[in-house]
């Protein structure tokens, strides 16, 4: 479905908008011209500092509040995806394994949070939440919803109050998906919702700690099928307004790795894996806000706590020695393309709290022989 164009849309709400747009233009060029092997405008090769992880192949990456740790989940290969990797981000070096209960209808961590005073750790398996201490790694709750199948994404309010976990459904099969509200103080369920589309690709908690997004999508002709963003109360799982339609995301497919500004104005994620998309976030407008096009796989992307950098993660293309990350400033404009990794794919990035330091999470390898890594550049 095309894009509206900003003729067709309220012109007083486009003044800053209309210069990030034709801002773009050359933006979309140079991350394109890195990811496919050009020399881009600009490229730095910093001290990368590898910690290798073996056949733990990380997928999810969140660090501490005090930026001491960074936690790791794993896909792949059946022990390691029940495991929790801890690195002493100072040290440069695993410093603790945390393994769940073993549970052979509970074999796969799908999302990972930690909480805001950074003691305790949610790891969101297929069936249930589990609540770990983040010391020690213990359990020390599990909360299983209802009926529940497929778990797939979590959200954790700021405030640390609200857990909202989601199933992740399927695009092909007309079953209900729900939402799940998980009160943190009393490790229970206490509200639920169901989707308005069948597929679950990610959920997001709102900065004002009471709403919570899903990135959802369906299959077929109508308004209901679209790629689109559904709002949810976090306390309550009742449904905030009307769904926002995301026109130019392709029917059966979500976005990802959505980001959040502070001040709540703006959203960042990932669309078909080749561009990092930015969108208005009041009223979810049927409005294109901002497309950069790297014609190569991206997989994930880290907004800088001060929200003046955005990190995409670009797989290595062919005949190029590793992956990169396009370094985005304000979010429109390309400052400079970080080179240097190991591996083939980056398939998690993250900062520490200050900003000083990006954390990618790599694989390397293919079928039996792929491996994992943890690395580190000093901004």
């Amino acid at each position: 479905m095309p894009l509206p164009c900003p003729e067709e849309t309220d012109v007083s709400r486009l003044s800053s908008t209309v210069k990030a747009s034709r801002a773009l233009a050359a933006v979309a060029l140079a991350v394109g011209a890195s990811a496919a092997g050009v020399a881009p405008a600009s490229a730095d090769t910093p001290q990368i500092d590898l910690v290798q992880l073996g056949n733990f192949l990380p997928t999810e990456a969140v660090v501490s509040p005090d930026g001491r740790y960074t936690y790791l989940s794993a896909g792949g290969r059946e022990r390691e995806v029940q495991l929790i990797k801890v690195v002493d981000n100072a040290a440069r070096a695993v410093s603790a394994t945390y393994a769940l209960e073993e549970d052979s209808d509970d074999v796969t961590i799908k999302d990972l949070a930690v909480s805001p005073d950074g003691s305790e750790l949610y790891a969101l398996t297929t069936q249930r939440l589990a609540v770990l201490d983040a010391r020690t790694g213990r359990t020390t709750a599990s909360v299983t919803p209802p009926a529940t199948r497929d778990l797939w994404s979590l959200a954790l309010t700021p405030d640390g109050h609200a857990l909202v976990i989601g199933e992740q459904g399927s695009i092909d099969d007309e079953v209900e998906v729900r939402l799940y509200t998980v009160d943190v103080a009393s490790r229970s369920v206490v509200a639920g919702a169901e989707l308005q589309r069948p597929w679950l690709g990610e959920l997001v908690a709102d900065p004002d700690n009471r709403r919570v997004y899903a990135a959802t999508a369906g299959y077929g002709d109508d308004q209901n099928a679209a790629s689109a963003i559904e709002t949810y109360d976090a306390a309550t799982g009742t449904q905030i307004g009307n769904n926002g339609v995301l026109w130019g995301v392709a029917e059966n497919e979500t976005l990802r790795n959505i980001r959040i500004s502070k001040d709540r104005r703006t959203f960042w994620a990932l669309k078909d894996r080749t561009h990092i998309e930015g969108w208005e976030l009041e009223e979810f407008t049927n409005w294109f806000y901002m497309a950069l096009a790297t014609e190569k796989r991206v997989n994930t992307l880290a907004l800088r706590p001060d929200e003046k950098y955005l990190y995409v993660g670009i797989d290595r293309a062919a005949h190029a020695a590793g992956p990169t990350v396009a370094v985005v400033e304000g979010g429109i404009s390309l400052r400079t393309t970080l080179t240097g990794f190991s591996g083939d794919r980056i398939t998690a990035l993250t900062t520490n709290p200050s900003g000083t330091e990006l954390y990618a999470a790599t694989v390397r390898g293919a079928g039996d022989r792929v491996k994992g890594a943890f690395q580190v550049v000093r901004l």
